[in-house]
């Protein structure tokens, strides 16, 4: 495969090293893996260019990787309240990026946060995930099964009993997706957790492909096969 196909645009979290004022980008090594086990080659983005898009189309990749982190800011949720993570500049880098994405007919995976914020850039809402009385959170460090939605039939064939991990404390509440996104599939409790675009290459997860899971077929071929096919259901 040509060098130029494997290359992977991923974007980044904002953290604080200890001991030091500087922030820094950083991402998961636990993604630096599952890229390079697949074939793919990962080109970092950081969130503080003056130009994302240029350093984007330089390097000529096959598709964008939105991947988890912080929280969306609240400003830009609907949602008002504190932020817990404030990185401005991550927001505004990947929201750039993934109009650049969009324009280009780019492939779009859209991970965790990704997920949310793509809901967010399509004018869509969040919702904070209520802990359950023990003050433990449903959808933090576990695993859950997923419902198939109607939709889910353009994507082929779909195996049975889906089951996918889970760390996110806000989510899409089933029923709120932005009217030009499509569900595909949701947890038992209400909360959206695919969606794909009705006409663009848009695949968006609320599950980690890059980290252990219930070993079913969705939790990390999916977004396998959308990186190397792009929307396959569309073709």
């Amino acid at each position: 495969m040509p060098n130029s196909h494997r290359k992977i645009l991923v974007t980044q979290r904002v953290v604080q090293a200890v001991g030091y004022t500087d922030p820094r980008d950083a991402v998961s090594q636990d993604w630096i893996r599952w890229l390079d086990q697949h074939g793919f080659a990962p080109i970092l983005v950081p969130n503080v260019l003056a130009d994302p898009v240029a350093f984007a189309a330089d390097h000529a990749a096959r598709a964008l990787l939105l991947t988890n982190g912080e929280d969306v800011h609240p400003s830009l949720t609907q949602n008002g309240g504190v932020p817990t993570d404030d990185t401005p500049e991550r927001d505004a880098t990947e929201a750039r990026l993934y109009a650049w994405a969009r324009h280009q007919r780019l492939p779009v995976l859209a991970v965790c946060r990704g997920f949310q914020l793509v809901q967010v850039l399509h004018g869509g809402r969040l919702g904070a995930i209520p802990a359950h009385a023990d003050g433990t959170r449903p959808h933090v460090a576990t695993r859950h099964p997923l419902r198939w939605l109607p939709a889910a039939d353009r994507l082929g064939e779909l195996a049975a009993e889906p089951m996918v991990n889970s760390f996110h404390n806000q989510g899409i509440p089933d029923g709120a997706l932005a009217p030009d996104l499509l569900p595909i599939a949701a947890s038992l409790d209400g909360w959206l957790e695919a969606y794909i675009h009705k006409s663009e290459p848009l695949l968006a997860i609320q599950w980690h492909p890059e980290r252990e899971g219930p070993n079913h077929p969705i939790q990390s071929e999916w977004a396998v096969r959308f990186l190397r096919e792009g929307a396959w259901w569309k073709k």
